[in-house]
């Protein structure tokens, strides 16, 4: 499922150095309800190494975005339904694609939420549940403060 990613880094490889792709949020946890939308992020050893992937990714056909305001995980909207640009392969599925900076708080809690509800069925089934007694009442922001308070009150229970 993460083919997109490891695309990204064969096309990337030299743009910005030595970085891993993690796959996060709900896709990410098998049998969990979500969007077909994956959410990608690209993690790099430090700072140093953003502008030069930044450039290889705006040669991929994504627009950077900054943090919108989510300090430390910046955002990439694809240009069009055929990003990446990549000659051998044209058809991606939906994705949002961020970069980190390895150690950054917001991605280390992303990856201690996924890998909870990976290894936790009771957590996994709780976070389901509240999605789909959300979503057909609450609006965006209401459903995403509502998923928010579960996984602040997870993290906090796992040490973060």
């Amino acid at each position: 499922m993460v083919y997109a990613g490891v695309c990204h880094r064969s096309e990337l490889h030299g743009e910005g150095g030595d970085f891993e792709v993690e796959h996060f949020g709900s896709t990410a946890v098998l049998g969990l309800v979500a969007r077909p939308l994956l959410d990608l992020c690209v993690v790099v050893p430090e700072a140093s190494a953003l502008p030069a992937l930044i450039g290889g990714l705006d040669r991929l056909g994504y627009i950077y975005e900054r943090d919108q305001g989510v300090p430390g995980l910046e955002t990439f909207r694809r240009k069009g339904p055929d990003v990446p640009f990549l000659a051998h392969k044209r058809n991606f599925s939906p994705h949002h694609l961020y970069v980190a900076v390895l150690g950054s708080a917001d991605i280390e809690q992303h990856l201690a939420f996924r890998d909870q509800l990976k290894h936790d069925s009771t957590d996994r089934a709780a976070y389901a549940k509240l999605k789909i007694d959300l979503a057909p009442h609450a609006d965006a922001a209401g459903y995403l403060q509502a998923k928010t308070e579960f996984i602040k009150a997870v993290l906090c229970r796992i040490g973060w």
